[in-house]
């Protein structure tokens, strides 16, 4: 938390959204995708009602641009998303549905939600 977000980054020094979300996998010993669009098919598939910690929110977005394709994020809680963040500047946390309505105001789709399955 406090990382600084930078797009195309994805370093202890600075990250962004989808850089987090891959550092993390690795940590874990889990190969993880570089984009947000690739991140969308990781696990399977969970309700929003159904969502829970560890779990990945993907906002995606069929413009793009040049190295970026949506917003990924972690769940922490029914309520709270981890993530790096233009609009926070860092890697922090945020209520899920502030981050969806604006993710949304912003021309992103509906957040699909990720179970992966445990590393061990």
């Amino acid at each position: 938390i406090g990382t600084p977000h930078a797009v195309g980054a994805r370093s202890s020094v600075a990250t962004d959204c989808a850089g987090l979300v891959q550092q993390v996998l690795l940590a874990c010993g889990k190969p993880g995708p570089r984009y947000a669009h690739q991140q969308a098919w990781l696990g399977r598939a969970v309700a929003r009602e159904d969502i829970r910690r560890g779990d990945l929110a993907i906002w995606l977005h069929d413009k793009g641009g040049a190295g970026w394709s949506g917003h990924s994020a972690f769940v922490l809680d029914a309520g709270t998303i981890l993530h790096a963040s233009g609009d926070l500047g860092m890697v922090g946390t945020e209520p899920l549905a502030a981050a969806d309505a604006r993710y949304q105001a912003d021309g992103f789709s509906l957040p699909v939600f990720r179970r992966l399955s445990r590393v061990g």
